[in-house]
């Protein structure tokens, strides 16, 4: 069910509490205002039986019942809106538009009109045959409820899919923005921030902006990977380190961002450290073997030449087939038999 008819119902009982059919007019509000209270009633109470028939499936006496309830409130924009909604959710995409456009011009700078007209647009404008007319007033009319109770997450991804389907690559990049300050933990916006960065050539921002979602979230695997790569391409190795070390660390979690983290100490020279580190992710992970062909890494840096021989050794009797783990071996200065 679309929003525009939960949004239906909400405004319609709201509508049927205040203006209730049976309600006695002010004495001094006129026959005029008595009867207008009566219509707006009974456009809403049509209204009603449209969703009930609606949820029944019996589309055809739901469109009837809207139609009816236009009829009798032709001014309304709340009124067409919520018809327009249900006819949408109906299937009646050109009846909808039709309703929603006139509401529009009945209330230019009214939130819903302007939404539900932008929706219909933007839903032109990303098809399979691209609208370029349409796409100019989806991302007009968006702009208009840019810092609205409307700008929501669905309103900023469809902006963004608009912008960069028009190249305006700046535009899309300050509505990715507007969206993780609104859900700052949504790794798809955060993602999408970061590859908008890059294109602007701001290597180490996008960096910086990936670690930190990794910090909060450290099992997400694309922004993982995309840190990675970016750390080895700008050696900004005490940028890991920095940030991956701050409101506490990763603590015990994940076990990837962690090896990033243990291999940014050891490019550092902090060969103990990352030692440790590594040693601390093997103790939870005993049978993950890259862990341990990076700890004989380190261990060797370090000058610890036993140890990283022992695990070595280890290694090549678990794994007889793994030709690094005895190329490692045969690198040892010392070795062990068992």
């Amino acid at each position: 069910m679309r929003r525009w008819q939960g949004k239906a119902c909400a405004v319609l009982l709201t509508a049927c509490a205040l203006y209730p059919a049976t309600a006695a007019p002010d004495e001094q509000a006129g026959a005029a205002a008595a009867e207008a209270v009566e219509t707006r009633a009974e456009a809403y109470t049509r209204l009603m039986r449209a969703v009930f028939a609606a949820r029944q499936g019996d589309f055809r006496a739901a469109a009837t019942e809207v139609r009816q309830a236009v009829a009798l409130e032709p001014a309304s924009s709340d009124l067409l809106i919520e018809g327009a909604g249900l006819l949408l959710w109906m299937g009646r995409r050109q009846e909808a538009e039709e309703l929603g456009r006139r509401a529009l011009s009945l209330e230019p700078r009214d939130p819903g009109a302007v939404r539900f007209v932008a929706d219909l647009a933007a839903d032109r404008a990303l098809g399979n045959r691209p609208d370029a007319k349409a796409r100019r007033e989806a991302i007009d009319l968006y702009g208009e409820l840019l810092g609205t109770e409307e700008e929501d997450a669905d309103l900023l991804r469809s902006l963004i899919s608009l912008q960069l389907q028009a190249g305006d690559r700046q535009a899309a990049l300050d509505a990715a923005e507007k969206l993780v300050a609104l859900r700052p933990g949504d790794a798809q916006a955060t993602e999408l921030v970061v590859r908008l960065r890059l294109d602007r050539g701001e290597a180490e921002e996008a960096l910086r902006r990936a670690l930190s979602y990794l910090l909060r979230h450290p099992d997400e695997g694309t922004l993982l990977h995309i840190a990675e790569e970016l750390t080895r391409e700008q050696g900004a190795w005490s940028l890991v380190d920095e940030i991956l070390s701050g409101e506490g660390g990763l603590g015990n979690r994940a076990v990837d961002a962690q090896r990033l983290r243990a291999e940014a100490l050891a490019q550092l020279g902090r060969t103990d450290e990352a030692a440790g580190l590594w040693e601390r992710l093997l103790s939870s992970n005993p049978s993950d073997r890259r862990l341990r062909f990076s700890l004989i890494s380190v261990y060797r840096r370090s000058g610890r030449l036993a140890d990283a021989a022992e695990m070595a050794t280890g290694l090549a009797g678990e794994f007889p087939d793994d030709a690094r783990a005895h190329l490692l071996l045969g690198e040892s200065p010392v070795s062990y038999t068992h």
